[in-house]
């Protein structure tokens, strides 16, 4: 049976998974908060690849850290500037909090 009237999507903030703690962001000190303000570097995303633990089960994307790493130097430039643009994103976004 349908709902009556219409159905409302829920609100980015409605499915926080921190119950309403400050992200570390703002928890951060200053010297790490500098960092956290510059750029990711496409080394800095091959870095990460690299380290990610092999054998494990796929994250929610379905991909395995194997895969990631087969395709990391195809995908890491694409990667680095995707994360580029969503931390320039980020102070528009809602805040969970």
């Amino acid at each position: 049976m349908r709902p009556a009237g219409p159905v409302r999507p829920p609100s980015l903030t409605e499915n926080c998974s921190h119950g309403g703690r400050s992200s570390s962001r703002t928890r951060a000190g200053k010297v790490t908060s500098e960092k956290l303000d510059g750029d990711i570097t496409k080394a800095k995303v091959l870095a990460a690849i690299q380290r990610l633990p092999t054998g494990k089960a796929p994250g929610p994307d379905g991909f395995s850290a194997e895969y990631y790493k087969a395709v990391g130097p195809l995908l890491a430039l694409v990667l680095t500037r995707l994360y580029n643009e969503l931390g320039r994103l980020l102070p528009y976004l809602p805040r969970c909090n």
